[in-house]
């Protein structure tokens, strides 16, 4: 990776946070979904790219959001099942 892409990174997951925060403030669950996509792209934009690679950045950081929370509620849902299993296990 060169610099040029490290610091495009750091900036694409900076702006996702500021939209993300921005919109759930101001529009609540549907700001959530929307934000980090808007947010993206808007900003994309303003750095001088073209709008098909600002929309892949936008999606990208909303798949990014998406694939996050599904691992989280695939974990949580490991962690309920391995406690249920162990509280189980100990009261036979």
């Amino acid at each position: 990776m060169s610099a040029e892409q490290v610091i495009g990174l750091i900036l694409a997951l900076l702006v996702m946070g500021v939209g993300m925060v921005g919109s759930v403030l101001f529009f609540g669950l549907p700001g959530i979904l929307l934000g980090p996509f808007v947010g993206a792209l808007l900003f994309e934009l303003i750095g001088g790219r073209e709008f098909t690679e600002s929309a892949r950045a936008g999606l990208g950081a909303s798949l990014g959001l998406l694939a996050g929370a599904a691992g989280k509620l695939f974990f949580c849902l490991l962690m309920m099942a391995l406690f249920t299993a162990n509280v189980i296990y100990r009261s036979v």
